[in-house]
């Protein structure tokens, strides 16, 4: 099957084009011929969730081997980063992307402390962590300032 787009030349090589191109975890979309290159992040971030989602699972299901210091280590370096990658350029897309990342927020502070009833501010205080959304507005802050 012939694709409708035109070639992409780089270089000396011919690509093919295609209605979605994955690089560096950004989709590049064209909806049709005539209409401009689109940046779509939902794939993106639906992907860290996947993957730290399965990793947050990891911590529940060591939640009785590892002392609680440990437990908040291995989230801060093995769940955290899938949650904060790349946020400054999407922070400004969508609101539901953004609260699926706070839920698993929430999901990961809970399997660290074995805690079902405090609330997310109270989960965020015991780990001196700030919310998604703070930190990307304190990040974006910082990098306006430069």
């Amino acid at each position: 099957m012939e694709s409708a787009f035109d070639p992409i030349f780089l270089n000396t090589r011919t690509t093919r084009s295609r209605r979605a191109l994955r690089k560096v975890q950004v989709a590049l979309c064209t909806m049709t011929r005539r209409s401009p290159l689109t940046l779509v992040f939902s794939e993106h971030i639906s992907s860290a969730c996947i993957v730290a989602s399965q990793r947050i699972g990891v911590l529940m299901r060591l939640s009785n081997l590892i002392p609680t210091k440990d437990k908040l280590q291995l989230y801060k370096s093995a769940v955290l980063p899938y949650l904060t990658y790349c946020h400054l350029v999407w922070h400004f897309r969508r609101a539901g992307d953004a609260r699926k990342l706070e839920r698993l927020q929430v999901g990961g502070l809970r399997a660290v402390y074995k805690d079902t009833h405090a609330s997310y501010f109270q989960l965020l205080e015991r780990a001196k962590l700030p919310t998604l959304a703070n930190s990307r507005a304190f990040t974006g802050h910082l990098y306006s300032h430069v």
